[in-house]
């Protein structure tokens, strides 16, 4: 007999989003899951907003995800020429079990839609920025939370031979005890890999045999061996995960992440995003990918064989100062300052945005749970110092105290796939470690709103400045201007300039019968620093004394400026 356990089996926690400012006031009173919104709801609460505001909210389907359901983005802008201005690109919900981002996404939106009536630094950001948000980029996995069973799942509805026997999504989880919950089952086997915590049963960990232990349990999702091929809930409904599907860091051959990058229409609708909207400046990303509590570092890279260059890992040096700067303002808005390590950068949205797209971009979980209060009565257990089930048991000791509905105590269950086994259901309740109660939402809308305006706020803005015209010999004019950068991000980041992705700044002199002698009417510049950084420009030009050209600065990275200069020497009349 084959038994094969849940992959990696680190059963109890895979630690994600949490404020640690807010969490510790979570009431256990409430029911945790209701406020949610499942897609139609959600569909339904974007609808309203558009509805409500059509001048300033604008929503689309990108596409249409492998269970049919929409892929909608949300377009905050007011006046005509919102896809031709400097935006920031909101993605939330990539990772399925991250349904908070999308909660934190709408409560956003709203904030933002209400603050456009009421608050004039709103209006005066929406007048001349445009914010995109997509809210649920991976709606089939949201779509767990509200299934019945409630099953917690990554990947998308799109069907997949994860065992490679011919079948398709044959061997999935079962609720075996009736909860409407998929947890999981330890099943008795002294030659299994896992044992309970002797200080909190409720956890278990794995054994060390080097040590002498002796397992007492085999580990797998709950449910039965289908297809019986002696493995259980081997290939279980869906196969893409869009939180490792895009290019930067795909691995082939790994659970979830599909045949190939961009294999799946949600992951190609954020690519094609990119291409059909260069005015694309930065992005955030909410998910279980992290650079805002600890920022993303230069180092610098090593060659790979005969010197030849490898793909990046690290950020570029010139792009390391915002990376840490911003990191900087994001704790000082939020009181953050540690939380669980960032997830691997993996076909993720995030690093693709950076690494690939050459656009500025943080990200950070949405949520996470709280440190609690060390146990120093006397009764306490001792702990190892280096506890490798501190988050585990972290997240079990909050969970009791605050939603102790979503602790499944271990209970012993008749299943027929183990004869003379002892078989038990438990763990956590499905989503409750990476979403928070409900009654936290509005708490975190709030400060990710003010997060969202900051960002939208950094990006760069370009003017033209310090206008000079100097007569240098009759009907010969020299001209020099200065293109400058009032934001506080570069018009291109460097990694930016490498990828080639991002529009430089295109500076263009149009004239109406005058000859330009020297200099090119179009020219294209270099990344401009932000903080009023600039780049002079000039030209010789022969024509009519007082008569006019037009200079114009633009790029969709980073706004644009025109300006009239008449032929005339400066500080003459």
């Amino acid at each position: 007999m084959r038994w094969f356990p849940i992959d990696g089996a680190r059963v109890l926690l895979a630690l994600v989003s949490v404020w640690v400012a807010v969490g510790a006031e979570a009431g256990a009173q409430t029911s945790p899951d209701s406020r949610y919104h499942n897609s139609r709801d959600l569909g339904a609460a974007l609808e309203n907003l558009r509805r409500g505001s059509p001048q300033l909210v604008q929503l689309s389907t990108l596409t249409q995800s492998p269970g049919g359901l929409p892929v909608q983005l949300v377009r905050l802008a007011a006046g005509a020429d919102a896809d031709e201005r400097p935006a920031l690109l909101v993605i939330a919900n990539a990772s399925g079990p991250d349904v908070v981002g999308s909660e934190i996404a709408l409560g956003v939106i709203r904030r933002l839609v209400a603050g456009y009536r009421a608050d004039s630094a709103v209006k005066r950001l929406l007048d001349r920025r445009t914010i995109y948000l997509l809210p649920r980029a991976n709606p089939d996995g949201a779509e767990g939370m509200f299934a019945t069973p409630m099953v917690e799942r990554v990947r998308n509805a799109m069907p997949y031979d994860d065992d490679r026997d011919g079948s398709v999504d044959e061997d999935g989880p079962e609720d075996l005890n009736g909860d409407g919950l998929i947890t999981l089952i330890r099943v008795s086997d002294s030659a299994g890999d896992w044992m309970a915590d002797s200080a909190d049963p409720q956890l278990l960990r794995q054994v060390d045999r080097g040590k002498g232990e002796v397992g007492a349990y085999r580990v797998y999702a709950e449910g039965v061996d289908n297809d019986k091929d002696e493995r259980w809930n081997e290939d279980p409904a869906g196969g893409v995960d869009v939180n490792r599907n895009l290019t930067y860091g795909y691995e082939f051959f790994t659970e979830g992440s599909g045949s190939g990058p961009i294999a799946t229409p949600e992951s190609r609708a954020i690519a094609q995003f990119f291409v059909d909207h260069a005015n694309v400046t930065a992005v955030y990303v909410l998910g279980p990918q992290d650079n805002l509590i600890k920022a993303w570092e230069y180092k610098k890279e090593s060659p790979g064989p005969d010197g030849a260059a490898l793909p990046l890992t690290n950020v570029m040096q010139n792009d390391d100062p915002y990376f840490a700067e911003v990191s900087k303002r994001y704790q000082e808005l939020t009181g953050l300052e540690k939380g669980p390590a960032s997830a691997e950068l993996k076909g993720d949205p995030l690093s693709f945005s950076y690494y690939h797209m050459g656009r500025f971009a943080w990200g950070t979980r949405s949520w996470w749970i709280p440190e609690m209060p060390a146990d120093t009565s006397k009764a306490a257990p001792k702990l190892d110092p280096k506890d490798p089930l501190k988050d585990e048991r972290n997240a079990l000791h909050w969970l009791r105290a605050n939603r102790p509905d979503a602790v499944i105590e271990w209970k012993e269950i008749t299943d027929t796939d183990f004869p003379g086994r002892r078989v038990e259901v438990g763990g956590f309740r499905p989503f409750a470690l990476m979403n928070p109660p409900d009654s936290l939402l509005d708490t975190l809308a709030v400060v990710q709103a003010r997060w969202v305006r900051e960002l939208a706020d950094l990006l760069p803005a370009i003017v033209i400045r310090d206008v000079k015209v100097e007569q240098v010999g009759a009907g010969v004019f020299r001209i020099k201007a200065r293109v400058a950068n009032l934001g506080y991000l570069p018009t291109v980041s460097q990694i930016g300039g490498r990828v080639r992705w991002p529009r430089r700044i295109r500076v263009e002199l149009t004239t109406d019968g005058q000859q330009v002698e020297s200099g090119r009417k179009i020219q294209l510049l270099d990344a401009i620093p932000g903080s009023g950084g600039s780049t002079e420009v000039s030209w010789i030009v022969t024509g009519r004394a007082d008569s006019r050209v037009t200079m114009k600065a633009s790029s969709p990275v980073a706004g644009s400026a025109t300006q009239a200069i008449t032929l005339r020497p400066s500080g003459s009349r």
